[in-house]
């Protein structure tokens, strides 16, 4: 009787097998697609690859047709991806060029699209370690910041390296990297947004860059969060009709002031908000306000020509 029950005890402290999801933006992999579907959420995708235990990736296309304003969503499944394979480089998403001869918001904005793929992982964690949002880390392959670790320790397999940084207790790990070849696992404090001169992403062939996208809305920013207009050399016309056409809306709601639509983003709880989009309206209470997960570096490259 003691003896069984001790089993059982053990038992609730098995760490089970999650599915879950990294997720790259601006980037796409080869691989044999068997199902695609269209005019569907991100979230409908993203639950058609989980349920299915053939599917390992989805990819996501999203765009806004500019003559109507009508969405546009593409969900194709993968049942064999490139994605993770060091030796296959993923194909990069679009630059934006400027000139004096395309100067309108329709110009900048045509044949651009946002493109996100989820590629679907197995973490061994207890499941309070473990969010239940659409993906738990944004990766980014062959990218470092150097020198920003907090520690350094060695693992079997990335998604171990991943289940370190959510389990960490001596600092909120925010990014981590893991190189394939040496199975060096590094955590840090820092991602790209943190503040500092020293914190931009450097090459690195065969690590990956993932950022924690399970952190609370308290946890996102080490200090204080600061909202400012993005500036990459186009109007704000331009970069906001870029942005409501070619992002993702994750959440929509009506607010009563600016103020309001940055405090909804501050406390949003079912994903990281990264920014807004705040349309306004002389009716008291009906102003729009667009929560997103992608920011400006989910923004084009901008050249001028």
């Amino acid at each position: 009787m003691i003896d069984n029950w001790e089993k059982k005890i053990e038992d609730q402290f098995v760490p089970t097998c999650r599915v879950t999801f990294v997720k790259s933006t601006g980037l796409s992999y080869g691989g044999f697609s068997y199902f695609t579907i269209r005019n569907v959420s991100l979230h409908e995708c993203q639950r058609w690859c989980r349920d299915d235990t053939e599917c390992e990736a989805a990819a996501f296309d999203y765009s806004v047709r500019p003559l109507d304003g009508m969405p546009e969503t593409t969900c194709t499944l993968q049942n064999d991806t490139t994605a993770g394979k060091t030796n296959v480089a993923p194909k990069r998403g679009s630059t934006l060029t400027t000139s004096p001869k395309y100067t309108s918001v329709q110009q900048i904005i045509q044949g651009q699209f946002c493109n996100m793929f989820l590629r679907k992982c197995c973490k061994f964690v207890f499941s309070d370690q473990l969010c239940d949002r659409l993906w738990t880390f944004e990766w980014i392959p062959n990218k470092i910041l150097r020198g920003l670790d907090n520690a350094i320790i060695f693992t079997s397999n990335r998604e171990s390296c991943l289940a370190a940084c959510l389990s960490e207790v001596r600092f909120v790990c925010r990014s981590v990297e893991f190189n394939s070849v040496t199975h060096e696992c590094h955590l840090s404090e820092f991602d790209r947004r943190s503040p500092g001169a020293n914190v931009h992403l450097v090459d690195s062939q065969g690590v990956d860059y993932l950022e924690n996208f399970c952190l609370q809305s308290s946890m996102v920013c080490p200090g204080p969060k600061h909202y400012n207009y993005l500036q990459v050399g186009l109007s704000q016309a331009a970069v906001t009709s870029y942005v409501q056409y070619n992002y993702y809306p994750d959440k929509q709601i009506v607010v009563n002031s600016r103020q309001d639509c940055l405090h909804q983003c501050s406390i949003e709880e079912s994903f990281v908000c990264r920014s807004v989009l705040f349309k306004p309206d002389t009716r008291p209470g009906k102003a729009l306000c667009v929560l997103y997960h992608l920011d400006h570096t989910a923004f084009p490259e901008v050249r001028t020509s």
